[in-house]
Order: C-alpha cells, then structure tokens, then sequence
C-alpha cells in the first residue's frame, strides 16, 4: 500500500516538472532568453536595449541622490572583508576537510558571480 502511495507520488512529481519545463518553455519564447546552464542568455535585441538605458559614470553621478553617493563606497568597501572570509573558508577546507575524510566542497556549485552578464 506504500509503495503503490511513493510511485504515485513519484508520477505526480514527474508531471509537474513536465509542465515546469513547459512553462518555462513558453517565457523563454515569450520574453526571448535561453537558460543556458546557470546563466540566462537574452536576445540580441534585448541586450541593445539594456546598453541604450545603461548610463555613464559622470549622468550616473550628477542624477543619483547624495545618500547613494555617500553609502556608495561602504557597500563596495564589503568586496575586502568578503574575499578574505572566503580565504579563510578556503584555507581552511584546504586543511581541515582532508583530516576529517570530507569532500571538498566546489565554490561554484554554491556562489554565482554573473554580474558582467546582466
């Protein structure tokens, strides 16, 4: 009686991803991206449009509030403390993980850094 509950359980799941890959089909056709693999590749006449709205430094500058001016430097001041956390992470999987028997873990299964691609 379980078993005929998990196999019911495990056609309904494929289901659903049938239809997730469906409609996920579907937006990419209707807003012209492809997933490729972790990153999303837009259209050519998408990527145009995002270089015609992308401002300059100096319009960027002279348009922003003084808030983001000032708060500016703080936040991409963070860039340090957080290569040196993952440093340190690094260093000490390096070290640690091989004593105990444990897999390393692959940074970029976890972390993404795409944002030349946006």
């Amino acid at each position: 009686m379980e078993n005929d509950r998990v196999h019911q359980l495990l056609v309904q799941i494929a289901t659903l991803e049938d239809e997730l890959r469906t409609t996920i089909h579907k937006q990419e056709t209707r807003i012209n991206f492809k997933i490729k693999g972790k990153r999303i590749e837009f259209e050519r006449s998408i990527r145009q449009a995002h270089r015609k709205l992308k401002k300059s430094f100096l319009r960027w500058v002279t348009s922003n509030r003084p808030q983001n001016l000032i708060t500016g430097p703080i936040i991409y001041g963070m860039i340090f403390p957080l290569m040196m956390i993952d440093l340190l992470v690094s260093f000490y999987q390096a070290v640690c993980f091989p004593i105990y028997q444990i897999e390393k873990v692959h940074r970029g299964d976890y972390i993404v850094l795409d944002r030349q691609h946006l």
